[in-house]
């Protein structure tokens, strides 16, 4: 029992130490983009939202890691075990607000889509404390040993599997009203737009999925191979999600133009606020077309050459 306790314990500490690995070579990586189209932007929420997400999942995740390395007592364990999956929630609250800005500023921040989805958020960190409010430490074998969360199957899972639906929500509004505005033949801008949402909510999707699935299964100790890749994939694609659509500092925006004087504007195309962003520029919201006329989607993919 010790043997196989020692040997999954050894698994899962490895399984984290990668996926960190991966964290702080991805941060290390996009740097110099964070400097050109964070630090050398103006203040905003995007850009509040960027540096909580980044910095404090860094921090978050480095703390749980110790959780993983340190060797201590089960009692001893038990007065600080359940910070864990308080740490980790909240990356994993900073990861969705990201989702929920690109949801509001694609609905052209209709005010129904943000505070549904800060509902929803709500909802889901209420679950988590109750849900953390249960949990105690691993039971190990022997003397001392990592300081592991765990809790009732269901409860463990749901700190997983709940975020897993309020991405899912966020993703196919966003979608819903992306679809809307696509043409028969397809925008190039609003096909980024789409890929990349696609891909990283496919990559945190079955991060989430593998992890509260591996809770609900009877072997408590493999049920946490897969939690640090779960909470590390959604912070890295929250990063690349921000970054990939904000413009250098050093670019001219077209949301710069105060609303109504744009280009968009002046050719009859929705009047509004704000910025829908994709990979490479920002696009005005004054710029999106209410409908799906070919001819209207056509005119914003050229203000954008």
């Amino acid at each position: 029992m010790a043997g196989s306790q020692s040997y999954w314990a050894a698994f899962t500490l490895q399984t984290y130490n990668c996926a960190y690995a991966v964290m702080i070579w991805d941060t290390l990586l996009t740097l110099s983009e964070e400097k050109r189209k964070v630090w050398d932007r103006e203040w905003s929420p995007a850009k509040i939202i960027f540096f909580f997400n980044r910095y404090y999942g860094l921090a978050s995740i480095t703390m749980n890691l110790c959780f993983y390395n340190i060797q201590v007592p089960t009692e001893d364990c038990a007065k600080y075990v359940k910070a864990e999956p308080l740490l980790g929630n909240f990356a994993i609250l900073s990861y969705q607000s990201i989702l929920l800005l690109r949801c509001y500023a694609v609905w052209l921040r209709d005010k129904r889509i943000l505070f549904g989805g800060m509902a929803i958020l709500t909802c889901q960190f209420v679950e988590a404390m109750y849900a953390i409010s249960g949990f105690f430490p691993l039971p190990i074998a022997t003397e001392t040993g990592p300081c592991v969360v765990q809790g009732q199957k269901f409860w463990i899972a749901s700190v997983f599997l709940f975020p897993t639906l309020t991405d899912t929500i966020l993703t196919v509004v966003t979608f819903a009203r992306v679809l809307y505005i696509v043409p028969k033949t397809r925008s190039s801008v609003i096909s980024r737009f789409l890929k990349e949402g696609f891909l990283f909510f496919l990559i945190v999707f079955v991060g989430n999925c593998a992890n509260g699935i591996l809770y609900l299964q009877a072997n408590k100790d493999i049920s946490t191979i897969f939690s640090g890749f779960a909470i590390i994939s959604g912070n890295v694609c929250g990063n690349h999600l921000l970054l990939g659509t904000r413009h250098d500092g050093s670019a001219a925006s077209t949301s710069d133009s105060p609303p109504g004087t744009g280009p968009g504007h002046d050719r009859g195309v929705w009047p509004g606020s704000g910025v829908l962003v994709h990979t490479t520029v920002d696009v005005a919201l004054s710029d999106l077309p209410t409908n799906k006329r070919s001819e209207d989607l056509e005119r914003v993919e050229s203000l954008q050459k």
